[in-house]
């Protein structure tokens, strides 16, 4: 998962306008809060196989803390269906390597929540998570499908992201550049 800030996104449009407006034709999450959970806690819990190596390497206290970026306010993630993903019809969003949507902090289920996208609409559901998920500040039931709109605040947990359609992520940007 390669994470960048809102930033490098600005500095990517001011370069080539159009080359930006062509590669980035997905929703987004813009990290809001961490909370007060620590980074490096939340960078040292993660739930994956590991390798005899990664074994050893944890038994000895070492840790590779570049191995998986740990999040920050401003940092985007994509909301997109990874490829050879499951379950077609959504977008799954949890800390398990194998979601379509990793979001590798302590408090995020192995899968917690998952996005839907019919027509110009999207939702989310939360998947039975235990830290629960949030839309502009209510908790959502268990598999229940809810409505989000541009710029809504979505937790997954202690977690506050901002959730962007693919032109309200543009629209962003663009307005960050100084170009609206």
């Amino acid at each position: 998962m390669e994470l960048k800030f809102l930033g490098t996104y600005v500095e990517e449009l001011k370069a080539s306008p159009a080359r930006f407006a062509s590669t980035y034709r997905s929703a987004a999450l813009i990290v809001r809060d961490i909370g007060s959970s620590s980074n490096e806690e939340d960078a040292a819990f993660q739930t994956k196989f590991m390798s005899r190596a990664d074994l050893l390497a944890a038994g000895s206290g070492e840790r590779n803390l570049d191995a998986e970026p740990s999040l920050a306010v401003g940092h985007v993630i994509f909301v997109q269906k990874r490829e050879g993903g499951v379950f077609p019809d959504r977008i799954g969003v949890g800390r398990a390597p194998n979601v379509d949507v990793r979001v590798p902090l302590s408090q995020v289920s192995k899968y917690h929540a998952y996005f839907s996208k019919t027509g110009n609409e999207w939702s989310v559901t939360d998947a039975g998570s235990r830290n629960g998920t949030i839309v502009q500040s209510e908790r959502l039931g268990d598999r229940v499908p809810h409505p989000i709109a541009d710029g809504n605040e979505i937790g997954f947990g202690p977690y506050r992201f901002v959730f962007h359609t693919p032109e309200g992520f543009q629209d962003v940007v663009k307005r960050r550049a100084g170009l609206r």
